[in-house]
């Protein structure tokens, strides 16, 4: 966290938590100084457009004025690159495991339109599941709960409902079990446990795509870093431990080099 964002941070706790009850509120107050994370839409990206992408930073921004959320600016516009990047004009899926009230769904929705992704989007509709119980878990029981039917109506105002596909359940009974709709070409967990990335894990890897983008955004969480920097977790997929790159203080990417 740079010295400009610790100021900000320690500002907006001291003077607008306390003022300013509404979360809806709070976040577009905290876009203020959060929103120049956009300028790395503007990093090359293969052959979008200037238009487009002024375009989408339109879109993402009734998104952030509209829709509470849980990611930042400068996350959710780097993933926007780097999928411009990594598209090349192939058919695939952008799996989203987690997705709250359907902010950052909206967001890739405008993102696979682009790129003629669909949108397979996993969720509880339940808040995070009951982990008490688990030993070195965060207990975010019950948090982050929203109806399916609200992050549907988000996505038809905001986003693009077409290339959405919705599989409620937890993911121990959708992904875990099913596996992921493939080629998976971008995944983005953020479910905020250990035990639900890794389930979430067994769906997608199977289904990843060769170069494919796989994005945690739970990276700031002790048990999902634990997790996904032990070589066990990736013995069972039979590939390395991957390499990790932190983008943001919650964000990272995880990769591994390309065999062609």
């Amino acid at each position: 966290m740079s010295v400009f964002e610790a100021g900000a941070n320690s500002i907006y706790h001291a003077v607008v938590e306390p003022l300013v009850r509404d979360p809806l509120r709070r976040q577009r107050i905290k876009l203020a100084w959060y929103v120049w994370g956009y300028w790395h839409l503007f990093k090359p990206a293969g052959t979008v457009s200037l238009a487009e992408r002024l375009g989408l930073l339109w879109r993402f921004l009734r998104v952030d004025w509209h829709v509470l959320h849980g990611h930042s600016p400068s996350e959710v516009a780097q993933i926007a690159v780097a999928a411009f990047r990594n598209g090349h004009g192939e058919a695939g899926t952008f799996v989203e495991a987690g997705c709250w009230n359907g902010g950052s769904s909206s967001k890739f929705s405008h993102i696979c339109a682009m790129l003629g992704y669909q949108l397979h989007i996993y969720d509880s509709f339940q808040g995070v599941e009951d982990v008490s119980s688990v030993p070195g878990e965060w207990d975010y029981s019950g948090q982050y709960s929203a109806a399916e039917d609200t992050v549907r109506k988000n996505i038809q105002l905001f986003g693009r409902p077409e290339v959405c596909t919705f599989h409620p359940g937890w993911f121990s009974d959708t992904l875990a079990r099913d596996g992921a709709v493939g080629p998976v070409k971008v995944a983005y967990i953020d479910c905020d446990i250990a035990k639900g990335t890794r389930e979430a894990l067994e769906g997608i890897m199977p289904k990843l795509s060769e170069g494919g983008l796989l994005y945690s955004q739970d990276y700031h969480i002790s048990p999902v870093r634990n997790l996904l920097n032990n070589p066990a977790t990736w013995d069972r997929f039979s590939v390395p431990l991957p390499q990790v790159h932190q983008l943001a203080r919650r964000l990272a990417v995880l990769g591994w080099p390309q065999t062609s």
